[in-house]
């Protein structure tokens, strides 16, 4: 309600339009960033590095009617298992790594995680993030890749790589 009052106190000094277009050119990178390569391949980049994020990725994936690979990491102190109640679902597979932080969580454990969730969905383990991202794409030409914002800075800088 908060947030209404002020737009339209705001729309009456700025003008309605401009907010409008304002709100419209919003990037937030690592939220619901789509990256598309020439040869058609994408991929969908989504921090949901928490359970209410993974929720809301659920979401939108619902919407998107084609399920796809989700490669997937996560922090030790993050309930990657509520997370992948939500995920697993609405994906093809999962593909589990570790991104480079001390905190993440071993890839073997977060992979029993997502059989315990999903006893009946394709569960590979691949430690390299940029490699992930490779098998993921020999399933499907468009991914996931979701659970930590650290896990999307390495996939980042791999896909930016030559």
């Amino acid at each position: 309600v908060r947030v209404l009052e002020t737009l339209e106190s705001l729309g009456t000094h700025i003008g309605q339009s401009a907010i409008v277009d304002a709100l419209r050119s919003v990037q937030w990178p690592g939220r619901l960033q789509r990256i598309t390569f020439d040869d058609g391949r994408s991929a969908l980049l989504d921090g949901a590095h928490n359970v209410a994020g993974a929720e809301a990725l659920a979401h939108h994936l619902r919407t998107l009617g084609v399920s796809r690979p989700l490669v997937f990491a996560a922090m030790r102190d993050k309930d990657s298992e509520a997370m992948l109640r939500f995920l697993a679902p609405v994906v093809s597979a999962i593909i589990v790594t570790r991104p480079s932080n001390p905190r993440a969580m071993d890839p073997a454990a977060l992979a029993a995680a997502a059989r315990t969730v999903a006893p009946g969905l394709r569960i590979d383990v691949e430690a390299d993030p940029g490699r992930a991202v490779e098998r993921a794409w020999t399933q499907s030409p468009h991914i996931v890749v979701a659970g930590s914002i650290f896990l999307l800075a390495d996939i980042m800088k791999a896909l930016a790589r030559p």
